[in-house]
């Protein structure tokens, strides 16, 4: 997604410095970036020399995640290049709810451009999730406290910002929930490829159902597991052939162990090219419980023209036309995924309808124009 929205503001005329801290997933990132337009600065984070003060800080960021670390605010002090490019830009955007901490620093060294707030989700809401799903009291009262600190630190971002960019409609309610005087424009992603076909037509007899995802998220190893648990043996006790593979970096062993246990499912790992897994399937499936944004793996499964079969959580934000249906219960859920699996060829016809409208609403040409249109504009008004 960041590299699809660089090269967006690049086809926009922007010239565009990313500066990220550099970590393994920033350092892949940051070989893959296409010179001139776009350059990076990867920022090392500087912890305290005093390890007792480190370790303190260390621990103050993991209780209340709602911003970025003390490390990664000492290293761009210390980086006369990543300073430069700050108090150079006609505009500055912090990627992330957490980024947007570092209003006040930026404003420190430009005065002058406007300063945009890009989330990719509502940090109170994901809060806000975990603490409703926590059962234990005490790790319960702990997320209520913690979601009242993320909700402080989120608004008063909110407010600070001249412009907020949010992915979904759903989102934009979210953020005006929080901060009525949020400033705040939708603009859906550009996940849409000129590559994108319809997957093809399954094999007689196969049944094949896919999940992709970043494992070593909590909200989608915990998705997994519930699916493999609640949901796959009633399916597989309609089709005792059908195949699960889940597909994503980073799973646990708890879930690992529920992979080796379970009939018919296996962990393929991590994939570049999802072209051939989204062909070879005959259904995907979103079965999140909590989280926050848009579900991007839910849109691209629609892109490729691939039946889903998801909660109501994991199609959160997706306007479809048509609405795509979601089932929230286990028995709701194996039902809506035996119908898809009994029936492959409607659910087809179904989804091609679905990727003709996500192709336009989540085209790089429709999105491209809502970003240079308003960061021209937050430009041109620059900062009251």
């Amino acid at each position: 997604m960041y590299r699809l929205h660089c090269h967006a503001l690049v086809s926009c005329g922007f010239d565009v410095t990313a500066v990220v801290p550099d970590e393994p997933r920033n350092i892949v990132g940051h070989s893959k970036i296409d010179p001139p337009a776009i350059s990076g600065l990867l920022v090392a984070p500087v912890e305290s020399r005093v390890p007792v003060l480190a370790f303190v800080q260390r621990l103050v960021d993991r209780a209340v995640p709602a911003g970025v670390t003390k490390a990664y605010r000492r290293g761009l002090r210390s980086s006369p290049v990543a300073l430069n490019a700050i108090a150079s830009a006609d505009l500055v955007e912090l990627q992330w709810s957490e980024t947007g901490s570092l209003y006040k620093f930026v404003r420190r060294y430009n005065a002058t451009a406007p300063i945009v707030m890009y989330l990719h989700d509502v940090l109170a809401q994901k809060h806000r999730r975990m603490r409703d799903s926590e059962g234990r009291i005490h790790l319960k009262c702990l997320r209520t406290i913690r979601l009242a600190a993320v909700r402080r630190a989120e608004r008063r971002r909110l407010a600070d910002a001249d412009l907020v960019v949010v992915l979904s409609a759903k989102d934009e309610l979210e953020v005006l929930r929080l901060c009525r005087r949020a400033n705040v424009v939708v603009a859906p992603p550009p996940l849409a490829r000129a590559s994108d076909v319809p997957a093809q037509e399954a094999v007689a007899g196969e049944r094949r159902v896919i999940f992709v995802g970043a494992l070593a998220r909590p909200e989608n190893d915990e998705a997994v597991r519930w699916f493999i648990r609640a949901i796959w043996p009633r399916v597989r006790g309609r089709f005792p052939l059908a195949e699960f593979v889940i597909v994503g970096r980073g799973p646990s062993e708890e879930l690992m162990r529920s992979v080796g246990e379970a009939p018919g499912v296996s962990l393929a790992g991590f994939v570049d090219d999802l072209a051939d897994v989204y062909r070879d399937a005959t259904v995907a499936v979103a079965p999140l419980l909590r989280g926050a944004g848009v579900k991007f793996k839910t849109l691209e499964a629609i892109l490729a023209g691939l039946p889903i079969v998801s909660t109501s959580v994991g199609a959160e934000g997706i306007a479809a036309l048509p609405p795509l249906e979601t089932f929230d219960s286990a028995e709701e859920f194996a039902d809506g995924l035996v119908a898809v699996l009994e029936s492959p060829a409607l659910a087809r016809e179904r989804a091609r309808s679905l990727q003709n409208w996500a192709q336009e609403e989540y085209s790089v040409r429709k999105y491209a124009s809502k970003i240079q249109t308003t960061y021209e504009n937050v430009i041109r008004g620059g900062v009251s």
